[in-house]
């Protein structure tokens, strides 16, 4: 279980750091849109913390299930991350704030989800089925 919860959380912290993360190869500024500025509330900036742990939700369940799809969970966090980088590297604050938030994060987590959903489904079928094909070559025939 200890496992289970240290993985879950560098989840968490891999999918929030990122996305600051990528925003710094364009400044510190760009950088520091996501940071909350002084003088202002925090509240503004724990909205943004819920908002960016969405992505990792997807991630989360992948992590759980690794055992059984592994091929899963690295396509989802691919798959995540890719999104994320990409989202986050052009996304303006200044722009468009809070709208291409509110939906692209959590367009970006559906997305993901559904990306690992039919890749679960195909994994654990093709398992399945090289495992009852593994097994019927094992067995030896009926004797007539």
């Amino acid at each position: 279980m200890k496992k289970s919860t240290l993985g879950l959380l560098v989840i968490l912290a891999y999918v929030n750091l990122l996305q600051c993360l990528c925003r710094l190869s364009r400044g510190l500024v760009w950088a520091a849109q996501y940071l909350p500025c002084p003088g202002h509330r925090l509240s503004g900036f724990l909205f943004l913390g819920v908002l960016f742990s969405i992505p990792a939700i997807p991630l989360c369940v992948a992590f759980l299930l690794r055992k059984r799809a592994p091929i899963t969970y690295g396509v989802s966090v691919i798959v995540a991350t890719v999104l994320l980088a990409l989202f986050h590297y052009h996304y303006d604050l200044r722009v468009d704030p809070g709208i291409g938030l509110v939906v692209m994060i959590p367009a970006i987590a559906a997305v993901t989800g559904v990306i690992a959903l039919v890749t679960g489904v195909v994994e654990v079928f093709v398992r399945d089925r090289l495992k009852a094909t593994s097994e019927a070559a094992i067995r030896p025939p009926p004797i007539p």
